[in-house]
């Protein structure tokens, strides 16, 4: 019991990466399979094309520095890694853009434009901007998403009600490794098809899977239909 309770604390208190945050909202069972059954993530096919490319750094960053002067400001830091002991939070920032006292960060993903920006890419802007006014001292009420394969440069502001929602995020993701909360949710079989937690993971879970863990536990029942920005 002792060792359980610390562990726990020494779970709620370890800084939680902005890439757990992007998960979470995207499946909120990955956390869970990562940090409290120690799961790693099985590589597909979508997930070699995108550390092909990281490899490829240097061709990379100079399309990254050839597209970030479509912001037209003379201040970009590039790779920004940041860590927030108040919010608990870490992560590496694409690029950072200053103008006097406000900083915005800056995602690149190697994708084409979609019809619509997903959910869980905004919250990882939004966090980012989090990071940046902790870090930095300096406002944050834009962010930019480069889309690469179409060249496409998208702006959004960051309000007040996008940041209380991504910190109460925050939180629900540390909850779930602290107390080691088994999210029961059911996603599109969409989502599921490039998912490297695909084999290890069902729509419905049965409570028996995790028995022999001895971690499983029912969340409580709350409406999860809050969107980000809504």
């Amino acid at each position: 019991m002792v060792l359980k309770v610390l562990l726990s604390e020494s779970l709620s208190n370890e800084p939680l990466s902005v890439s757990d945050l992007k998960q979470f909202v995207y499946c909120p069972k990955i956390p869970y399979f990562m940090h409290v059954l120690g799961f790693r993530e099985r590589i597909t096919e979508c997930m070699k094309e995108g550390t092909e490319s990281e490899d490829r750094i240097v061709r990379l960053e100079e399309r990254r520095r050839k597209l970030a002067k479509k912001l037209n400001v003379d201040v970009k830091l590039f790779d920004v890694n940041l860590y927030s002991e108040k919010l608990g939070l870490v992560g590496t920032i694409d690029c950072v853009v200053v103008r006097g006292m406000e900083v915005s960060p800056v995602e690149f993903k190697s994708s084409p434009k979609p019809k619509k920006v997903s959910e869980n890419h905004l919250i990882q802007l939004v966090a980012y901007a989090l990071l940046l006014e902790s870090c930095m001292k300096k406002v944050s009420k834009k962010g930019y998403i480069v889309y690469e394969k179409s060249d496409d440069l998208l702006e959004f502001s960051i309000t007040e009600k996008m940041k209380r929602y991504t910190m109460k995020k925050i939180e629900e993701v540390k909850r779930i490794i602290a107390e080691e909360v088994f999210p029961e949710t059911r996603q599109p079989a969409s989502k599921c098809t490039s998912c490297g937690y695909r084999k290890v993971c069902q729509p419905y879970i049965p409570k028996s899977l995790y028995s022999f863990a001895g971690v499983y536990k029912v969340p409580s029942k709350r409406g999860t239909s809050e969107r980000l920005g809504e």
